[in-house]
């Protein structure tokens, strides 16, 4: 985001749902961006690598503006461990200098923008996107491996 708006953006992480009732993940995202102060920016990604196409962001009506700048990342072999913990706890030279760790490309991923706030403010963040805003990609949607069964928070508020 150019114009000096880089404090008021959000990214939209990990959307876990039990269940995928009609409209059930669109209808939760709406309801959270209700609670949060305005005006923020929420960018979110979808990931072609898994064969997403970000179908709920289309449904919210997020502005797509294509895909995510192609980068290498470091991943542990054997390991699900985030590059970004990886970076973390070892440094550049035990990474660079150990067999347990390759530096990847990472996919490349669908890129999406919200704007919240009035109309005037909305208008000035969409001026001052750097990117251009394109048709939705399409396509079937794969879907993520549901068999996983997460920790549960019993209570969210």
């Amino acid at each position: 985001m150019g114009g000096g708006y880089k404090d008021i953006v959000l990214e939209l992480n990990r959307l876990c749902i039990d269940g995928n009732g009609k409209n059930l993940a669109s209808y939760f995202v709406s309801k959270c961006f209700g609670l949060l102060p305005k005006p923020q920016i929420i960018v979110s990604y979808s990931d072609t690598s898994m064969g997403h196409h970000g179908y709920i962001y289309q449904a919210l009506n997020f502005v797509y503006t294509g895909l995510s700048e192609e980068r290498t990342e470091w991943r542990m072999v054997g390991s699900n461990m985030h590059s970004k913990t990886i970076c973390e706890q070892y440094t550049l030279e035990e990474r660079k200098s150990s067999d347990k760790f390759a530096l990847i490309d990472r996919p490349v991923k669908h890129r999406y923008v919200y704007f919240l706030g009035n109309k005037k403010q909305v208008k000035g963040m969409r001026t001052a996107l750097n990117y251009p805003a394109m048709p939705y990609p399409k396509g079937d949607n794969d879907s993520y491996d549901v068999s996983y069964n997460p920790n549960r928070q019993g209570v969210l508020i």
